[in-house]
């Protein structure tokens, strides 16, 4: 309750008067209550007009319920810290045994986290998740302190402000990490410099349905430098796979004035225990 008339920002007449009991033991009929201003982040609604009374007091179970905050009582201050504030605020002083509420004076306290924490009332990670609500670094912290925790879920617990870009979660390497279900593949030490230098062949199959004419193996030529792939389908034998690598090795030095140099295969049968291959390739100078 509140004595000084000119504090309130609004003031209204109650519809029905109540009566109040001071401390001095007196009681007092109200008949006007208000909003008052007590600083810039701190408004008290519901205050009652007592013009007789001394003092203005603050009742701390209000204050806490409407701002849904923190007061702490320290030896020398009362402390609040208000979830839409961003630095713990100095409500009073203690003077001659009793906290002082001074209008004038609230400010951020010069009170460390290490100086909250030794009063077990409020830990330095309390004051930093609404210090710096909003702010990518604080967002990143709680989003690890929390188990990863998704960007919908910080903004269900109020640690952070909805203007925040969910590209914020998504650049933790961690959680990428986690939603893998292999270890990516490492990179190629291959560094060729032209085309055909390195040619990749695989022979794939059996497939286990044919097609109508009876094959069922693949023929897959890559070029490392280019990337371009050749696929030769529909062979029905692995023997087949020597004739059209031959094909293909004209093909090249003839449409693209180009040797192949290097073949690279998992050495297969047809290729790696195959003379006839083995013979061919010494021919060209293809190392395999």
């Amino acid at each position: 309750m509140c004595h000084s008339r000119e504090l309130f920002t609004t003031f209204l007449r109650l519809t029905k008067p109540i009566v109040v009991n001071l401390p001095n033991a007196k009681k007092e009929t109200v008949t006007h209550f208000g909003t008052v201003t007590v600083a810039k982040d701190l408004i008290l609604h519901g205050v009652f007009y007592v013009p007789s009374f001394r003092y203005n007091l603050l009742s701390v179970s209000r204050l806490s319920s409407q701002n849904r905050s923190y007061v702490i009582f320290t030896p020398k201050y009362c402390i609040m810290q208000a979830l839409l504030v961003k630095k713990p605020q100095v409500l009073a002083q203690l003077i001659g045994g009793l906290y002082l509420l001074q209008l004038n004076q609230i400010a951020s306290p010069a009170v460390t986290a290490s100086s909250l924490c030794s009063h077990n009332v409020l830990t330095s990670s309390s004051s930093t998740v609404y210090s710096a609500k909003g702010s990518v670094h604080d967002i990143v912290t709680w989003h690890a302190r929390l188990g990863h925790l998704s960007l919908s879920k910080l903004l269900s617990l109020n640690l952070t402000s909805k203007d925040v870009s969910r590209d914020v979660i998504k650049q933790c390497l961690i959680c990428s990490k986690a939603r893998h279900h292999r270890l990516p593949f490492p990179h190629s030490q291959i560094h060729s410099t032209h085309v055909f230098e390195p040619v990749h062949i695989d022979l794939w199959g059996p497939y286990r349905v044919q097609t109508y004419n009876g094959c069922k193996y693949f023929l897959t030529i890559v070029d490392d430098y280019s990337r371009t792939t050749w696929t030769q389908l529909f062979l029905a034998t692995q023997s087949n796979a020597m004739p059209l690598i031959k094909a293909f090795i004209e093909t090249v030095f003839t449409q693209f004035n180009a040797m192949v140099q290097t073949i690279r295969s998992d050495n297969a049968l047809e290729l790696g225990l195959n003379k006839d291959a083995t013979k061919f390739f010494s021919s060209k100078g293809i190392i395999h």
